[in-house]
């Protein structure tokens, strides 16, 4: 009866270190995977950021390409003003002179 009762002690320890060791090694296993959920987050984030990043370069290439063509069509617009206005003075001043003579 003694040795039963040893038995069942010695097995009842047994499974207690079983048990502790189980939970050990599920404590390791759920803070790997932890670990490597993070990891992957951190990966998707970084890559939406350079997603964001090239987006965010794009449009502002593009802005500048625009403002870029507006100016030259401002100039272009002012130059062509610029002669017009610059042949209609030429002639008030020729229908002036003519009036004068």
């Amino acid at each position: 009866m003694m040795e039963e009762l040893e038995l069942v002690k010695k097995t009842e320890a047994e499974a207690l270190d079983a048990i502790e060791k189980a939970k050990a090694d599920a404590e390791r296993i759920i803070q790997k995977a932890r670990e490597k959920g993070k990891r992957e987050r951190e990966k998707m984030v970084e890559k939406e950021r350079k997603k964001v990043a090239e987006s965010l370069e794009k449009t502002r290439e593009k802005a500048e390409k625009e403002a870029r063509e507006i100016v030259e069509k401002a100039r272009k617009d002012a130059s062509a003003l610029k002669k017009r206005l610059s042949r209609d003075a030429e002639k008030v001043a020729d229908e002036i002179l003519k009036e004068l003579l």
